[in-house]
């Protein structure tokens, strides 16, 4: 205690160039020997010089002194609070710290240890929104409370955690969500004040739906006379997503082939689509199928299980002919036929 103590760095305001943040400290706790103007080295006045320092300390921090406080009796040096203003609180942390002078500034007696803002970031999802916080102070935090905003500057406490994270869900995707962290500590020097409050900054964000739904399971039915695929596939909405509005079916010819987009099926509950053949003889119903589900903020699910038909050869032959040149079975000819390319007949 024979330095100056930092005890708070506390966002007062939110804001990218007027933002402000409270500091507050300690005076060091008087000795004769060093605060005694009459003593060697401690002659003119002493001084408190505030010192700042954007971030998280960086590796080399670069403080700047942004206030100073004088009296020539020390007993009279009672500034220890100071509001910092016109500052980035929006997008940066701020590191602060008090050094202690003498002897009209001439005599350095120490500083307090350096004691940043707390920093909230916040990331939207699926009807939540994530929060983290960073803060870098000599005293230990050991709760934190979670304050949402309800009305224009009006917050209420949502939860509380012992962590430095915290998912907020159950929110509307679309609708923005403001924020705030109120960090509680204190030192383990019981004659020092406790607890020891300080607000982040508010952070805002909207939740919005980036998470792809389940896939569909497939199932194809096959009719090689009609040339025609029925298939069908599961809801996802009655088991494992909310919000899927239509499906995109996929198909290749050959399973070497990257797969092409065959339909869109609007609605979820639309869960069958019958894939037919051209009109001659060679136009195919042989070849690879795959479906996704997409929800209504437009995320595709992975592709389903992929179903090939792989053969669907149709060949009959009459077992009557009557050339009687009426036009009816007069030649010996295939029924219907399909997939065939050639024969050989005796």
């Amino acid at each position: 205690r024979d330095v100056p103590v930092i005890t708070n760095v506390d966002v007062l305001t939110t804001n990218n160039t007027s933002g402000r943040i409270h500091i507050k400290w300690l005076k060091p706790i008087a000795r004769a020997t060093d605060f005694d103007s009459t003593a060697p080295g401690n002659n003119g006045y002493y001084e408190f010089r505030l010192m700042r320092a954007s971030g998280f300390l960086p590796a080399v921090a670069v403080f700047t002194q942004i206030a100073s406080f004088k009296n020539t009796y020390y007993g009279l040096l009672n500034n220890n609070s100071y509001v910092d203003s016109l500052l980035n609180t929006a997008d940066s942390a701020y590191t602060y710290r008090v050094d202690f002078y003498c002897d009209s500034g001439n005599n350095f007696k120490g500083s307090t240890q350096t004691a940043s803002s707390v920093f909230l970031s916040a990331t939207p999802s699926d009807n939540k929104v994530t929060l983290k916080w960073e803060e870098h102070v000599p005293w230990g935090n050991y709760r934190y409370f979670i304050y949402r905003e309800i009305s224009p500057s009006n917050f209420v406490l949502t939860d509380s955690t012992g962590k430095r994270t915290y998912t907020v869900d159950s929110l509307k995707n679309g609708v923005p969500y403001c924020f705030r962290v109120l960090s509680k500590g204190q030192y383990s020097d019981t004659s020092i004040v406790r607890p020891l409050y300080n607000y982040s900054e508010i952070k805002c964000a909207t939740p919005v739906d980036k998470e792809a739904p389940c896939p569909p399971e497939l199932v194809i039915d096959t009719d090689c006379i009609d040339a025609e695929n029925s298939l069908s596939w599961n809801n996802p909405n009655l088991s494992c997503a909310d919000d899927v509005i239509m499906y995109r079916l996929y198909y290749k010819a050959q399973q070497s082939d990257p797969f092409q987009l065959l339909a869109t099926i609007n609605g979820a509950s639309n869960t069958t689509y019958t894939h037919t053949a051209g009109v001659t003889e060679f136009d195919s119903i042989i070849g690879c199928y795959a479906i996704t589900a997409v929800d209504s903020f437009m995320n595709e699910s992975l592709l389903s299980n992929t179903i090939c038909i792989d053969t669907c050869q149709v060949f009959e032959l009459p077992n009557i002919l009557s050339p009687d040149n009426n036009g009816l079975n007069d030649l010996f000819t295939s029924l219907p036929y399909r997939y065939v390319k050639e024969i050989n007949m005796k």
